[in-house]
């Protein structure tokens, strides 16, 4: 049981339609204040598969930040991890050692 389903939704990256078939795992990170969800998607034009990794940010008055700086200092974090992230998995895939690494987007969701 997922706190959040992606399971069924529609989303649009690069101007692609992908519906999510199957989430696969869901990780809370306490320390950056975001969750981490792996998902099995369907190309809706050409039915391919891929795999989607989402991460999203979680209200900070949620988390245990003392203060405004603390979560900005945690946001910065997360930017970080991601980069690196999808860094690597360019590299492992390029090397052939992994998942072939398509693209990465970063999207806002108004407050």
């Amino acid at each position: 049981m997922w706190n959040f389903s992606f399971t069924g939704r529609v989303l649009d990256i690069d101007g692609k339609k992908l519906k999510v078939w199957e989430q696969l795992t869901e990780f809370l990170d306490f320390e950056l204040g975001q969750r981490r969800v792996l998902t099995r998607v369907i190309n809706m034009e050409n039915n391919l598969q891929s795999l989607l990794r989402i991460c999203y940010e979680l209200d900070p008055e949620d988390f245990d930040f003392d203060d405004s700086a603390e979560a900005g200092f945690a946001e910065e974090l997360a930017e970080e991890h991601y980069c690196h992230e999808v860094q690597l998995t360019a590299i492992l895939g390029e090397r052939g050692l992994g998942p072939e690494y398509y693209h990465h987007e970063t999207q806002f969701q108004e407050e």
